[in-house]
């Protein structure tokens, strides 16, 4: 899922675009096993980054898997597949970096 936002901060145009892997299709239920962030000014290109991968169990409790997306991960190669199965981050910590990075 990538989603972009265009905010106005001191009069710098910035795009904030921010990427979600989740566990499910269904976007109202899906846990969310990362989270990735990008925003760029106009002028000066990428001025903040953001990446955590969340520990599934923390995940678990605020979203649900579904068969179909866990048997494409289980799909993807090792280190791929592990960045969505071995996560460290609590989803509330990583949402809480999130909001203090925008």
């Amino acid at each position: 899922m990538l989603t972009g936002l265009l905010i106005m901060q001191a009069h710098q145009k910035l795009l904030i675009s921010i990427d979600l892997e989740t566990h499910s299709q269904n976007p109202a239920k899906c846990a969310i096993g990362a989270i990735g962030m990008a925003a760029y000014a106009w002028e000066q290109g990428c001025v903040a980054e953001y990446i955590a991968w969340i520990d599934p169990k923390s995940a678990l409790q605020f979203g649900e898997a579904d068969a179909d997306t866990m048997t494409w991960w289980n799909a993807q190669p090792q280190a791929v597949r592990r960045q969505i199965t071995d996560g460290k981050v609590q989803i509330k910590d990583a949402l809480a970096a999130l909001a203090a990075k925008i």
